[in-house]
């Protein structure tokens, strides 16, 4: 039976609220359909642990990003308050202090984008 074969004798469906696969193949013999769909689940069991340490490095490697995302906006909010804090400020803090502003309006709009995605936890700024 080549690959080809395969495509037109097999399917698989997901539910979307399922984390099960269920593959159902056709044949004239039902003791070789279930066979061709046993042989192809133990194939995907068998993948099943590379592809999720592949997900869980990716995973990984987004949520560093994010919290350092998140350690970026703490610090520029601090340095914020500090400036903003200061009884009168020159021409220069006044301009740091919009670099400030803008960069974590940027940050915060990118972290709220990103994380509805990924299943964030919370994260409050003030």
């Amino acid at each position: 039976m080549t690959a080809d074969d395969l495509l037109t004798r097999v399917s698989a469906s997901a539910p979307v609220d399922s984390t099960l696969l269920t593959i159902s193949a056709q044949d004239a013999d039902p003791v070789r359909a279930a066979a061709i769909a046993n042989a192809l689940a133990e194939e995907l069991i068998g993948a099943s642990p590379a592809v999720q340490g592949h997900q869980a490095e990716f995973q990984a490697s987004i949520d560093a990003d994010l919290k350092a995302t998140q350690d970026q906006i703490t610090a520029m909010q601090a340095q914020a308050d500090t400036l903003t804090g200061l009884p009168s400020r020159t021409a220069a803090q006044n301009a740091d202090l919009a670099v400030l502003e803008d960069r974590l309006v940027s940050l915060r709009a990118t972290y709220a984008t990103c994380c509805p995605m990924l299943t964030c936890g919370s994260l409050a700024f003030t």
